[in-house]
């Protein structure tokens, strides 16, 4: 063979000034195209990591470029791989740089959420409002019942005594639940002490005095007839 024919031509040399960032779940490296190419146009770069400080390295699967820079993909965050990168052309593949790293992917972290600003509010002047006189209550009339001995009546007592035929009232029954049945009928006071007997059957009574000139209503304490 012509010696002048043989191919002088070599792998290239080693890339220069690997460097790497990292992202979620990947590593972003860049380097510098090796200073000889061997003879021949680099083709691509073999780019290899390692998550066990070098003891044992795998190549990123990529397609073929001439680009200075790549994104290692599916890589586990928190771990620190190392890198190296060579460079290939026709004749076959350079040497690997030195390892840079260990680089660790992290996740994104969240954005810092900054608390609205809240103004405090004006101060106005308070409102006095002029207090509420509440009307005094209107003095209220005094009704007294009780049963009649050994009769099913009760005798019925309203004071203040204001003359025969003042006062009027009404009857109410006790239901069994303990609600009070009022009876529609109404009952006048007799007399210059304003009494009144009414014939009732058994049960629970009380005696409701309406309201009269000024007098407010009022309601008698409870009374058993037996019989």
């Amino acid at each position: 063979i012509n010696p002048a024919l043989q191919s002088t031509s070599s792998v290239p040399g080693v890339p220069t000034g690997l460097t790497g960032s990292a992202g979620d779940g990947q590593v972003s490296l860049t380097w510098a195209a090796p200073a000889s190419d061997g003879g021949e146009p680099i083709s691509d770069y073999d780019v290899q990591f390692s998550s066990n400080g070098g003891s044992t390295w795998q190549t990123f699967a990529h397609t073929a470029s001439k680009a200075t820079s790549i994104v290692v993909t599916g890589l586990g965050n928190g771990t620190g791989y190392m890198f190296r990168v060579a460079a290939r052309n026709s004749v076959g593949a350079g040497a690997f740089t030195a390892a840079a790293g260990p680089i660790a992917p992290v996740a994104p972290q969240p954005p810092v959420v900054q608390p609205p600003v809240v103004q405090p509010p004006a101060v106005q002047p308070p409102v006095v409002q002029p207090p509420v006189v509440e009307p005094p209550a209107p003095p209220a009339s005094v009704v007294k019942v009780k049963a009649v001995k050994r009769a099913n009546k009760l005798f019925v007592d309203v004071n203040p005594n204001k003359g025969s035929g003042y006062w009027k009232f009404k009857i109410q029954k006790k239901k069994k639940n303990g609600s009070w049945r009022t009876y529609a009928k109404k009952y006048k006071t007799f007399g210059k002490k304003e009494t009144r007997i009414i014939d009732r059957k058994k049960g629970t009574y009380r005696v409701v005095v309406l309201p009269k000139y000024g007098l407010a209503s009022s309601t008698s304490a409870e009374v058993r007839l037996r019989r």
